[in-house]
């Protein structure tokens, strides 16, 4: 048997509920789940990939969700095009 963790679970579904869940989660995979829900490229710098977040997310536009993600880590996150940037 294999135990998920609730916030893994939420996000899988998270296409019909509109609610992302991260409970000190690695941003490689805020970053995964981020670019599954809103359908964009993400590419971290570095080895900044191992940043932990906890934030739910409620049906909120991408650029709120960028907002605050910066505020979170203090990295800079950038658009371009149709991909988001990671960096220091």
């Amino acid at each position: 048997v294999v135990h998920l963790p609730l916030a893994f679970i939420n996000n899988l579904i998270s296409w019909s509920t509109r609610i992302l869940t991260f409970n000190n989660t690695a941003l490689t995979i805020v970053a995964k789940d981020l670019k599954n829900y809103y359908n964009i490229e993400i590419e971290i710098a570095g080895n900044l990939g191992t940043h932990k977040i906890t934030a739910i997310f409620n049906n909120e536009p991408l650029e709120q969700v960028i907002k605050e993600l910066g505020l979170l880590t203090g990295l800079a996150i950038k658009m371009q095009g149709n991909k988001l940037l990671i960096s220091e």
